[in-house]
């Protein structure tokens, strides 16, 4: 008597099974034997006080900037310098001391503190985005289930370049009476800051694109053509031009000026909308946080971008290489107006030093219609 093809299936299915069930056994005792070794549990970093987060971000200028040996031996001894390969290698910045002067940054830019961190070690990394998600539906008693699947894009990370050089003579650095390191910190941190951001937000002009030129990005049109003629309604809009998913944890990124606009809007009983002038809480719009950032212009034209509404842990933040200090008392500088090469100075003929600063990263939308941006109305 012949088989059915489903007898046949579930003959088939047994022997597999059969043939399989030894190696299932060994798999089973390996796993049990592993979970019987105790996991080790990886050893937390004490978080620093401030102000010793400052002192060594000082030490490592000194030993970096200016050859410092006692900076290098301040920072040996309080077990900073795992090793030292000699007065040349020891001034090389390592990944812990970068660590440090990045916190300091992170004080100062929004999207180092907001967006999703990504290792880069090559000079591009692929990763997803999202592009639908999986639909269920109701089925009658019997009848087979629809086939539904998600479908994903891939978003390229590319490494980019951003530096810039200081320079300054040796008589500034040997007889200045002011602190030209906590000085010369404070700008690197807040100018690596504020690039960062501005990549973030509106790119490079060239390879980063950043939210607001990111194709798929939700626009919503302003009421007026400057930042005065911006309503708590044209920011109400944004938050409903994204999905609800998207709206968790978002928040309102805009200049300083804009927060200034809202905060003058009152109601007809002339109470304030958004915080009154004795609060001191960080101002909100229906639950949504209003993070500033100097990104933004504070005298935008008819149609820039003058808001971003989502949550930065959408935005993918690639980090290739990161902050190095490369100082050079014999390098030459050309000087460009207009791009073009008029002057070229060497700092050893003018008794100068010339301090390099440059970071490697990309930022992109991981999933572009997770944000919407508030622009400006052309008229």
């Amino acid at each position: 008597m012949g088989m059915t093809v489903e007898q046949l299936m579930e003959k088939i299915d047994g022997q597999i099974d059969a043939k399989l069930q030894p190696l299932i056994d060994k798999v089973g005792e390996v796993d049990n034997k592993l979970t019987k070794i105790p996991q080790e549990k990886k050893e937390e970093s004490e978080k620093l006080p401030w102000s010793e987060v400052c002192n060594r971000v000082a030490l490592i200028a000194k030993a970096q900037i200016y050859r410092d040996p006692k900076a290098l031996d301040a920072l040996a001894k309080s077990d900073w310098l795992n090793e030292t390969t000699g007065s040349e290698g020891g001034y090389t910045v390592p990944v812990e001391f970068s660590t440090e002067v990045f916190r300091l940054v992170e004080e100062y830019g929004v999207a180092r503190r907001g967006c999703f961190p990504v290792p880069m070690k090559s000079a591009t990394k692929k990763m997803p985005s999202g592009l639908t998600g999986v639909d269920m539906s109701y089925i009658g008693e019997g009848e087979a289930k629809p086939l539904t699947k998600p479908s994903f894009g891939i978003v390229e990370l590319v490494a980019r370049t951003a530096a810039g050089i200081s320079a300054m003579t040796r008589d500034i650095i040997d007889d200045s009476a002011v602190d030209m390191v906590a000085y010369l910190t404070r700008l690197i941190t807040e100018s690596l800051a504020k690039r960062e951001d501005t990549s973030c937000f509106f790119g490079n002009g060239a390879t980063i694109l950043g939210i607001a030129n990111t194709v798929g990005v939700i626009p919503v049109i302003a009421s007026g053509a400057t930042l005065a003629g911006v309503t708590a309604n044209d920011l109400n809009k944004l938050i409903y031009a994204i999905s609800d998913a998207a709206a968790r944890g978002a928040s309102f990124y805009c200049n300083r000026g804009l927060v200034g606009v809202l905060q003058q809007l009152q109601d007809k009983q002339g109470q304030y909308i958004v915080q009154k002038p004795t609060e001191g809480a960080p101002a909100s719009l229906w639950g949504f946080p209003i993070i500033t950032s100097d990104a933004f212009s504070a005298t935008p034209s008819a149609g820039d971008v003058v808001a971003v509404f989502g949550n930065l842990r959408n935005c993918y933040f690639g980090q290739r290489k990161e902050l190095d200090i490369l100082p050079s008392d014999e390098a030459t500088l050309g000087v460009y107006t207009d791009g073009k090469l008029t002057d070229i100075v060497s700092a050893y003929q003018k008794n100068m030093r010339f301090i390099r600063f440059e970071v490697r990263h990309d930022f992109k939308p991981a999933l572009a219609s997770a944000f919407a941006v508030l622009k400006l109305a052309t008229s």
